[in-house]
């Protein structure tokens, strides 16, 4: 049987190493630039919250740009990968990283006002969406930003030309990306927003 967190820590070490620890991407909303500039209503939500009164918890770091703005800013955050590799990078440059898959978040309940999951759970197996979703709703102590592509990457490639399967190996369409957010609500929260481009799914989660 497949060791699936062995599995994925080695894929996205691949996928690190390959493109190396800088925004050298397009990245389905989740660039530093995007998040701090775009007017729609998710974008400005999350502009809103960028204050010191609020904790930011990043899941999925890609090159680490989010946390490194965080950091120069003064707000308090901390970042987290299944991969050791890029943790090791962002770590070694003085940041809040550190390893965990996001089905399996070592940390307290209520930790952080926000968290957020941007470019994100497409990238997560099926067998961890929900649990993922129950990792973040109880850690966030007010709001939870998912930002979910909706196509497949150009890294998807990559990753199976070294053996592994895609990169976005849980792509869902609007409607069913509506059936998994609507079915879990029980969970514990309201949708505050939902934004849908051509090719990304964002969504705003407010835990009650």
């Amino acid at each position: 049987m497949k060791d699936l967190i062995k599995h994925e820590r080695e894929k996205y070490n691949v996928i690190h190493k390959f493109t190396g620890i800088s925004e050298n991407q397009v990245g389905y909303g989740r660039q530093l630039g995007i998040l701090l500039n775009n007017g729609d209503p998710f974008h400005t939500k999350w502009q809103e919250l960028l204050t010191e009164k609020n904790s930011f918890l990043e899941v999925g770091l890609g090159a680490g740009e989010i946390i490194k703005h965080l950091d120069s800013i003064g707000i308090e955050y901390c970042g987290v990968d299944i991969s050791d590799y890029v943790v090791t990078e962002l770590t070694n440059l003085g940041l809040n990283a550190k390893e965990m898959s996001s089905h399996q978040l070592t940390l307290e309940d209520d930790s952080y006002d926000v968290v957020q999951h941007l470019d994100g759970l497409e990238h997560i197996p099926v067998e961890w969406e929900l649990e993922t979703l129950k990792e973040e709703l109880r850690v966030a102590r007010k709001f939870v930003f998912h930002s979910n592509a909706m196509g497949d990457a150009y890294l998807d490639i990559i990753s199976k030309q070294h053996g592994f399967d895609a990169l976005h190996i849980n792509i869902k369409n609007e409607q069913q990306w509506d059936n998994f957010y609507q079915s879990n609500i029980d969970l514990g929260y309201n949708i505050l927003l939902k934004d849908v481009t051509t090719d990304t799914y964002r969504i705003i989660l407010e835990k009650l």
